[in-house]
């Protein structure tokens, strides 16, 4: 996969980088080991991104959440790259149906890439899973709606159930539910809570499955109806926006200041620096405009 390859390359630069600047390893890179309750996964997970249990509350949106815990990932030493395509061919189209994330495990240089074609809610739901497999040392090709009941391997059900945990806490989650189910239906419930917690419906759903306050056939349900709203969303949406902007925001921002300071000092060349990120001189200067602005 011509993606993959891409990340390798970025991610063997960053590594290459930063053992010759003197960066330690990432301690909480395989730091957790597979039997680890996933209670205490979180709390784990939550220290390392200084986060509170209720962190969700400060953001309007599950876009919001996505870019502020990517941030927080960033921040930590792992590189979040997102795009929608091969490399800045906009003629191939990366297929949510084949992959919706990556992780590639390395001790300097963890990275995780997400596929920009999904909904915001998805990206969330991938973004902490691909943590998780980093914590557990462990690379990932993530390809699932947090939808399959059956077939699933232990690692990524624990990685579900961490990134479930992050997003929509079981005991706060039990908490809201008892209270709105005495005022609603089911469907009103999910999408009362969805607001909430700031998160897709078929998490709480899923949430809702597990603790059988619905069946089977429902949660499927709702998890449908969550994919067919996105597509309807995605279909009726404006599109285009700032290409600039775009092409920034598939970039993490703390591998470009990396990068833009190895340029300036001369040890990584102009055009290296455009193949790793898919750019040329024009877009790398306008990019670089993007990223300064970027609080």
């Amino acid at each position: 996969m011509d993606t993959l390859h891409d990340m390798e390359f970025v991610q063997e630069w960053i590594r290459n980088e930063l053992q010759a600047t003197g960066y330690d390893d990432l301690s909480f890179v395989g730091g957790i080991k597979k039997n680890i309750q996933t209670n205490d996964f979180a709390t784990f997970v939550r220290k390392c991104l200084q986060i509170e249990i209720n962190w969700y509350e400060s953001c309007k949106s599950g876009e919001e959440s996505f870019k502020l815990l990517r941030n927080y990932i960033s921040d930590l030493g792992v590189v979040v790259m997102m795009s929608g395509i091969v490399g800045n061919n906009t003629h191939r189209i990366l297929d949510t149906n084949e992959f919706r994330a990556f992780a590639l495990v390395d001790k300097k240089a963890p990275l995780i890439f997400i596929n920009s074609n999904d909904s915001f809610n998805g990206k969330l739901f991938s973004l902490l899973h691909e943590f998780a497999h980093i914590c557990l040392g462990e690379n990932s090709l993530f390809n699932d709606r947090y939808g399959s009941i059956d077939k699933v391997s232990a690692t990524e059900k624990i990685c579900n159930a961490l990134a479930a945990e992050i997003l929509v806490p079981e005991h706060i989650f039990l908490e809201k539910w008892k209270k709105q189910i005495r005022e609603k239906d089911e469907e009103a419930t999910i999408r009362e809570l969805a607001k909430y917690f700031k998160c897709g419906y078929t998490v709480l759903a899923r949430r809702a499955y597990d603790q059988k306050f619905i069946d089977f056939q429902s949660y499927q349900n709702f998890a449908r109806k969550a994919v067919q709203q996105y597509l309807e969303k995605k279909q009726t949406g404006t599109g285009g926006g700032d290409y600039y902007n775009t092409v920034a925001s598939r970039v993490d921002r703390r591998f470009f200041d990396l990068l833009l300071g190895s340029v300036s000092e001369g040890r990584t060349l102009y055009t290296d620096a455009f193949r790793l990120t898919n750019t040329n001189r024009t877009t790398f200067s306008n990019m670089a405009e993007k990223m300064r602005g970027v609080g």
